[in-house]
């Protein structure tokens, strides 16, 4: 009896440790096993890394393709559970190591390159749907490649901070559904999170997990990689919350017609983890049209 204590005790141990292993806050397909793999691609000069999570699947092209960028000073670690995850959902996971300070304007450039070229790599099939996912700073990257370069069918914005004004004019150009899942603003307000709310108006989806704070986001936090076990800033019950609004978004994009998102939000909010943003259309809620040049001139003043 002593024997099989320890071994249950070991077993647990080893779940806190590894940070990519996935909690049980989401239920997952079980036949999909997952291959984790790290590589390195070229854009231009420098060298970007990052982590695959591959599903084992007969079809071999997964049911969508996702990217995850981490913010700033952070890590493709930080979101390796989120990955796995959605990996074991059977769609293909790259966490990208990107340049973690100061280059996130460059950063949107170099995923929109990056994009380019995995996508084709991994995702043969030209109907596979490509999603972004972007925490902090990382949400402002992914969304300057989307602008810039339109080729994914959703954007998902993890409490995402505004880094430059440059945004505001890409942001604009975004056509396809965009999922804001934000702290709980009472605990932690992003930089220029409300911007990403005016421009996108009624093609943003927004929430706020309650009593969340900025790097929930993140799974594992830099908190918990750091420390081990440390969860001072950061509470797991609000990082499932996150897993599973992620999970419900992507399957969201893929299966618009299927209703996960909306079946998602109805329960957190019965169970009263979610703020729900109703977002009204940006020329009703300032009294100007954004498509005119002038209401973006006008935006961009409010960022001085």
């Amino acid at each position: 009896m002593k024997l099989s204590y320890l071994y249950l005790f070991i077993a647990i141990l080893f779940t806190w440790i590894d940070p990519d292993v996935a909690p049980a806050a989401t239920p997952v397909d079980k036949k999909f096993k997952v291959k984790k793999s790290n590589h390195t691609v070229s854009v231009g000069e420098t060298k970007i890394k990052y982590r695959l999570y591959l599903p084992d699947l007969t079809e071999g092209t997964g049911k969508g393709i996702v990217f995850f960028s981490h913010g700033n000073k952070s890590t493709n670690k930080a979101h390796s559970i989120q990955a796995l995850t959605l990996a074991k959902h059977g769609f293909i996971s790259i966490a990208l190591r990107l340049p973690n300070e100061h280059q996130w304007l460059t950063n949107g450039k170099r995923i929109a390159f990056v994009t380019t070229k995995l996508k084709n790599r991994y995702a043969k099939n030209t109907k596979t749907k490509v999603i972004f996912v972007g925490h902090s700073f990382g949400g402002t990257a992914v969304s300057f490649a989307e602008g810039r370069k339109p080729q994914v069918d959703g954007l998902i914005l993890l409490d995402p901070a505004l880094f430059h004004k440059r945004v505001l004019s890409e942001l604009s150009k975004i056509k396809k559904p965009v999922y804001l899942l934000g702290a709980d603003r009472r605990r932690f307000l992003a930089k220029g999170r409300k911007y990403f709310r005016r421009v996108l108006g009624t093609n943003l989806r927004e929430v706020s997990v309650i009593g969340s704070t900025h790097n929930d986001a993140q799974y594992p936090s830099l908190d918990q990689l750091r420390k081990g076990r440390g969860q001072r800033n950061t509470k797991r019950q609000h990082q499932n919350s996150f897993l599973d609004l992620i999970v419900a978004a992507v399957k969201d994009i893929v299966e618009p017609q299927k209703g996960f998102w909306e079946a998602e939000v109805e329960r957190k909010i019965t169970s009263e983890k979610l703020f729900l943003h109703q977002n009204k259309p940006y020329v009703k809620s300032r009294g100007y049209a954004l498509e005119q040049p002038a209401a973006l001139e006008k935006l961009l003043l409010e960022l001085h």
